[in-house]
């Protein structure tokens, strides 16, 4: 439940950039619901390794980021 959670979260300033309203939002969450819980799990485990996980944030967030070009077509 949190790395779907994350996962979403992930791609909120995302979302507010493209300008969806909150039933588009929820509309592309569904679409892409397996891939948001895999990817918050992901990004939940990686952060809570002590002292590496500042580390991991910067990286976790950079790597949402390119997933969010990828499936913009960059």
């Amino acid at each position: 439940m949190t790395g779907t959670r994350l996962g979403m979260l992930s791609h909120d300033r995302w979302f507010q950039l493209r300008g969806l309203s909150r039933n588009e939002q929820k509309q592309e969450i569904e679409r892409l619901s397996w891939e948001y819980a895999w990817f918050g799990t992901a990004t939940f485990i990686l952060e809570l390794i002590p002292f590496l996980s500042l580390f991991f944030h910067v990286t976790n967030t950079a790597g949402s980021a390119m997933w969010a070009s990828r499936m913009e077509g960059g």
